[in-house]
């Protein structure tokens, strides 16, 4: 029980970060490039809700984006 509850707190405050981000958000991604994330995909929930998605695109250079899954960014840039 102690060797688990501080993964799943960890699990917690990343699933947070993620449901949290949003365009302009500087972040880092899994394998350790730098970006702001341009564009958040939205999706309806069972409510009939708008909200976040699981897809984002990420400019890593003028003109230069990416798209992913929310999960690949590790962590908020932050300077």
């Amino acid at each position: 029980f102690l060797l688990i509850r501080p993964q799943q707190q960890k699990a917690k405050e990343m699933r947070s970060m993620l449901a949290a981000l949003k365009r302009g958000d500087r972040v880092v991604l899994g394998g350790g490039i730098v970006g702001v994330i341009q564009k958040v995909s939205m999706v309806a929930d069972k409510d009939g809700k708008q909200v976040p998605g699981n897809e984002v695109d990420v400019e890593i250079a003028p003109n230069v984006k990416v798209a992913g899954s929310g999960t690949g960014a590790a962590m908020l840039y932050e300077l």
